[in-house]
């Protein structure tokens, strides 16, 4: 059995390019070990990284073997590889769903969210600003409501210190503030933290990233992986695919912030299907 190389990244993507790197080939050529998806940290503190354990698969390890011995074979003759293929059973074809249901599975409905009663606009604003008085970012904080939920934008000095690190500090205040409120202010009740432009600008990067990830995925085969998002920033990603019939996306791990996955409809069975095969042929062995 091949040893495994170790490669860390910011996010498992980033590792798994490393070991791209180091071995010269595609993802798809390797076999990979998930070692810890890492994390994000508090406030974007406290960090970890990525870890994979990568190598090569055993068919690209013997692809240059295999070939010095087919040219080593006599006419006539047949391979021992072959006939040993000959015995094996065959797998059985990937399952039709995806073809038989055209088009995306429908959705469970959500429930619609509304904004928070105008009654509770000066406790909400009130917390805040005590929150980021005791953080040492005392800054006005600006109510305003939209279509279907109450945005509290932060003004001041602090905008930009509030921005860094994909946001995550602004996350944490609006994670805190929810918390803090969620007795009075009622659950289909939405609002949002912001400072300056930071949530609009990150819509859009969200869904750019979306797009090019799925259309990666739909040239190149395999999977890609978005790294840990919130709740609403994983409902962008969700929301910019969902028109997209040939691509699957899903929140995976546990916890507040979550990867999300992309990949096409298919192959997370046919993935796994593969491996059940290995397992059962190596049973026998």
């Amino acid at each position: 059995m091949a040893v495994k190389l170790e490669f860390k990244g910011r996010d498992i993507d980033e590792a798994v390019k490393a070991a791209c790197r180091k071995f010269g080939v595609e993802r798809d050529a390797l076999d990979i070990d998930v070692v810890s998806t890492g994390s994000t940290g508090i406030f974007g503190l406290l960090r970890r990284q990525s870890v994979v354990r990568a190598c090569l698969k055993r068919s690209e390890e013997s692809r240059a073997t295999k070939k010095g011995r087919s040219s080593a074979v006599k006419p006539g003759a047949a391979p021992k590889d072959v006939a040993a293929k000959a015995k094996e059973p065959v797998a059985a074809p990937a399952a039709a769903d995806d073809a038989a249901k055209p088009g995306r599975a429908p959705r469970p409905k959500r429930v619609a969210s509304v904004p928070v009663p105008a009654e509770l606009h000066g406790k909400l604003q009130a917390e805040l600003a005590e929150i980021l008085q005791l953080m040492g970012m005392e800054s006005e904080i600006v109510i305003s409501e939209e279509k279907d939920k109450t945005r509290l934008e932060i003004i001041g000095p602090h905008v930009a210190a509030l921005q860094e690190r994909d946001g995550q500090a602004l996350d944490g205040l609006q994670y805190l503030l929810r918390k803090m409120t969620s007795s009075i202010v009622p659950e289909e009740a939405m609002f949002v933290v912001d400072a300056g432009d930071f949530r609009a600008r990150r819509r859009a990067e969200l869904q750019e990233l979306a797009i090019r990830l799925a259309d990666e995925v739909k040239e190149k085969e395999g999977s890609r992986t978005i790294p840990p998002l919130n709740p609403s920033e994983r409902r962008i990603v969700h929301m910019a695919l969902q028109d997209d019939t040939a691509i699957r996306s899903r929140s995976v791990g546990s916890g507040l912030y979550k990867k999300v996955l992309i990949y096409k409809p298919g192959s997370q069975r046919r993935r796994s299907g593969r491996a059940r095969s290995g397992r059962s042929r190596t049973s026998r062995k």
